[in-house]
């Protein structure tokens, strides 16, 4: 056995220095940017969601942990939370981005400004470094405190129209609103589209068909 200890790395969350018990072999792995404490405590449900219209693959259902953990990635503008959320599934996800261009979900421009980066592309960063600035938003409003008539607006306009196979992601799928306007915006322009939120709400498996990912 040996201890593998990098006292420059430290846990994203408490700020511990990330020690993990390792064979040799396992000295060479990508290594977690949490330590196991603060990984323990985000619940992982892996699932895939039958829309109505397309597929979402999600991991992380919307519960106390990762609802403090977004808010001070995207709330409180904590950039540097970004690699936590996908960094220990980018095997799970590489299958998905496979000969596909990653195409995110747009934020308003004013928020990116205020935040300083794209909450959306930092997220899966990991997963590919090239994204597609394919989309803009119309509006500025946010799903979440929108009623169900009001979420039906018109939310996208799409910038270019050259067909290719794309990787849409988001970071939460409340509704599911967002992605399929973006979805049926793609598909309609000819593109071949896979979606990807790296959360979802609970209640969307009472609403949908569901099945377990990985």
């Amino acid at each position: 056995m040996f201890t593998k200890t990098s006292p420059s790395q430290q846990c994203l969350i408490c700020f511990k220095p990330l020690l993990q018990v390792s064979h040799l072999r396992e000295l060479f792995k990508e290594q977690d940017v949490l330590c196991r404490d603060c990984r323990s405590k985000l619940v992982v449900d892996p699932i895939i969601i039958k829309m109505n219209d397309f597929d979402v693959y999600s991991i992380y259902p919307y519960e106390d942990s990762f609802q403090k953990i977004l808010i001070q990635y995207k709330d409180l503008f904590d950039e540097a939370l970004a690699p936590l959320f996908l960094n220990r599934y980018i095997k799970q996800l590489k299958p998905l981005i496979k000969s596909r261009q990653m195409v995110c979900i747009p934020s308003y421009p004013q928020h990116v400004k205020e935040r300083g980066f794209h909450h959306v592309e930092s997220m899966y960063k990991e997963v590919s470094r090239d994204s597609l600035q394919l989309l803009s938003k119309v509006s500025s409003r946010h799903q979440a405190k929108m009623s169900l008539n009001k979420r039906a607006e018109l939310l996208f306009q799409i910038k270019s129209n050259s067909p290719t196979s794309i990787l849409l992601v988001d970071d939460m799928c409340t509704t599911g609103e967002s992605l399929r306007q973006a979805y049926m915006l793609l598909t309609d322009h000819g593109h071949d589209v896979k979606c990807v939120s790296v959360g979802y709400h609970p209640l969307l498996k009472r609403q949908f068909p569901y099945k377990k990912w990985f």
